[in-house]
């Protein structure tokens, strides 16, 4: 299912997040094992790949606790 929030960009092979085009932040690569995070403020993280595959089931696990 593609997600319409989800803004690819050629040529900086990232991808944006988009909320209502507010505060959406950019992910993009920055090596082979690593990925590189832009919120709206300009403050980046780097997490490996393998950390960014495990955001889905973190985001369950809290939604879980706060039901």
């Amino acid at each position: 299912m593609k997600n319409s929030r989800l803004k690819y960009k050629s040529k900086t092979n990232s991808v944006v997040l988009c909320c209502n085009n507010v505060k959406c932040p950019e992910v993009y690569p920055k090596d082979k094992d690593n990925i590189q995070i832009r919120d709206d403020d300009g403050f980046i993280i780097t997490i490996t790949r393998e950390q960014a595959r495990m955001i889905p089931e973190a985001l369950d696990i809290m939604d879980k606790k706060n039901d």
